[in-house]
């Protein structure tokens, strides 16, 4: 409670207090080495985390932390190691899986991290992070349509946050469903109305409800706001809507 209201110091005199009577307790380590990492301490926080493995080998929290240290130092092999072990050990969570899932994913390796979503959603029915990713990477692989938008309402319904709004109304569209998809953009822009790729999404949904210059619109306001991903592909639908009479 003290690391969350800031008061760093005291948090790590509270548990240093708690260890000089509990030296082994490996959940003591684990917190020590989460204020030490708020503190700016990395080197301090390795170690906290790995007395609290030394003292129970699969302690998931601590191989959490490992792994995040881990991938920061760029050993992503490692890093997913530790992921795994934390995983296994907390199976119920679905955070570590989540997170092997999410790194599998920045390595390009989408086939495992669909797997592993997959896993996590299983185990875990009401963790939205994990139900929104599976869902994109469904949608834009194709073939399983109806999970897809099984996922994206699921993780709408937990949690309505933009970019949550923004893949549901993605697997709207590519489902043909583009007035729900239109309706779901505008959602989730009045969340985000600064974002560039949901502000593409909508014009692209947009356009194929043949609202051309609604979509005109749109796709101009998102370049407009500097680059983003899909920048070069909202310029390809905006010329193939100037091409239009």
């Amino acid at each position: 409670d003290r690391l969350l209201l800031g008061q760093t110091a005291r948090a790590l005199a509270r548990v240093d207090a708690a260890l000089a009577a509990h030296a082994d307790a490996p959940s003591l380590h684990d917190v020590r080495g989460r204020i030490l990492l708020r503190t700016g301490d990395p080197a301090g926080a390795r170690g906290a985390f790995e007395r609290a493995i030394e003292l129970d080998a699969e302690f998931g929290p601590a191989l959490e932390g490992l792994a995040a240290l881990t991938l920061e130092a760029g050993d992503t092999d490692v890093a997913l190691a530790l992921l795994d072990r934390a995983s296994a050990a907390d199976a119920g969570d679905g955070s570590a899986a989540y997170s092997a899932a999410q790194l599998e994913l920045k390595r390009g390796n989408k086939q495992s991290a669909i797997e592993r979503l997959r896993a996590v959603v299983a185990g875990n029915p009401a963790h939205a992070l994990a139900a929104n990713d599976l869902a994109w990477l469904l949608a834009e692989q194709g073939g399983e349509d109806e999970l897809a938008l099984d996922l994206a309402r699921r993780a709408a319904r937990i949690d309505r946050r933009p970019e949550i709004l923004d893949t549901l109304g993605w697997v709207q569209h590519k489902r043909g469903e583009d007035a729900a998809a239109v309706a779901t953009f505008r959602e989730a822009l009045g969340k985000a109305p600064d974002s560039p790729s949901i502000r593409y999404r909508l014009g692209v949904a947009l356009a194929a409800l043949e609202r051309s210059e609604e979509a005109r619109v749109e796709l101009n306001r998102a370049l407009a706001g500097g680059a983003f991903p899909e920048a070069e592909a909202a310029r390809t639908v905006l010329a193939q809507l100037e091409e239009k009479p």
